[in-house]
């Protein structure tokens, strides 16, 4: 065992590599994954004006519920809940460590944990080793009147279309495997979590949405009530996207229409959410809440920041200037020249040669010719 310290929580933890089959570990890769969502109860907590419940419902080590109790000063009580019993001892020794008083303790399978607390959780993270869809409906059950949601994603193999026929089983969505394939993950993920709140009369809007290497991490605000709940569910439509010439869009209804610059017909992806996946004043909100005290967090939640002022889905300049066979510009004289000619410019974490744009493909594809 060796003892380590994340955020205000120290905890002992297993050495070794983490395997699928060890159901109690701590993840060190998770810990951005870990800083933002206590940022966010932080902000939620103002919005809220109230004592916060929180659950984790697949809590394996407990580290992030415990960091919650710890970290979130408006946290009433915080359920930490995992099937198995030897997570549950590490979380309640650790609790004991660390003088945390307002952790309660379960062995439950989690959707019989979240659903005998019907309504009972202003939060809720959902972190499962693999698809978090046979949680969503349980998920939705425990949520308050107004809660903020936590789910995490790591079968991003399906949402990104490397397995269509799992991703339609799961989601009941098909995905792309083209540059844009983890936005349309997310998007595809996004529009789940609606579909199954709005089952409960409960509305879903996305405040943070962000995709890694290894997972795709969406919050959101749920409310209760039948009409904000049609109107999240109406934002679910399809993407368009070019397999010829690259150009992409969203929209509500499918059509079986051609692209409108090479005349190839469109492949679409979805039902996915077609609204913004992130909150520019939410997260310009816990901008300020972290005060940079960790600087890989700032950064993150800034450049998420940024590209929330566009809608539409990113552009890959590489694979723009591979499929329409143009010389690569450099990133930084599109931007100024988009910016000249009146149109946003931002970096996308997506990609590395990503960016997000409000200018119309055709006009971006005479601009680059012209540089």
């Amino acid at each position: 065992m060796e003892k380590i310290t994340e955020g205000k929580i120290d905890i002992e933890i297993p050495k070794g590599n983490i395997r699928k089959k060890d159901t109690v570990f701590y993840n060190p890769k998770m810990q951005l994954n870990r800083d933002i969502s206590i940022l966010a109860i932080k902000v939620f907590e103002k919005i809220a004006k109230r004592k916060i419940r929180a659950a984790d419902a697949l809590s394996s080590s407990g580290i992030r519920a415990l960091r919650m109790a710890k970290e979130c000063k408006k946290i009433e009580k915080v359920c930490i809940n995992d099937l198995n019993p030897r997570a549950i001892k590490t979380a309640e020794k650790t609790a004991k460590d660390n003088n945390i008083k307002n952790a309660e303790f379960s062995t439950e399978d989690a959707n019989v944990f979240l659903s005998k607390n019907k309504c009972l959780f202003d939060y809720i993270d959902i972190d499962p080793f693999g698809s978090p869809i046979y949680y969503l409906d349980s998920c939705a059950r425990a949520a308050s009147g107004k809660s903020l949601i936590g789910i995490t994603a790591t079968d991003t193999a399906p949402l990104s279309g490397t397995y269509p026929k799992t991703c339609v089983r799961r989601y009941g969505a098909i995905p792309l495997r083209e540059d844009i394939k983890h936005e349309i993950g997310l998007r595809i993920l996004i529009a789940s979590i609606v579909r199954a709140f709005s089952r409960h009369d409960k509305s879903f809007v996305p405040i943070i949405s962000y995709s890694k290497i290894h997972y795709f991490r969406i919050m959101g605000i749920s409310t209760s009530s039948t009409g904000l709940a049609g109107k999240s569910a109406e934002t679910i439509g399809y993407a368009l996207y070019c397999k010829k010439c690259g150009n992409r869009t969203l929209t509500k209804k499918p059509k079986d229409e051609k692209c409108g610059i090479c005349n190839t017909d469109f492949t679409i992806a979805g039902p996915l959410w077609t609204g913004p996946i992130n909150s520019h004043l939410f997260i310009g909100k816990m901008i300020e809440k972290d005060s940079k005290e960790i600087k890989e967090t700032s950064d993150f939640l800034e450049a998420l920041q940024k590209e929330s002022a566009v809608l539409e889905p990113f552009y890959d300049l590489h694979q723009i200037c591979k499929k329409n066979h143009l010389e690569i510009p450099k990133r930084d004289n599109l931007f100024k020249e988009l910016i000249k000619r009146g149109y946003k410019a931002e970096k996308t974490h997506h990609e590395l040669t990503g960016f997000k744009s409000d200018i119309n493909y055709k006009e971006l594809l005479k601009i680059i010719k012209e540089i």
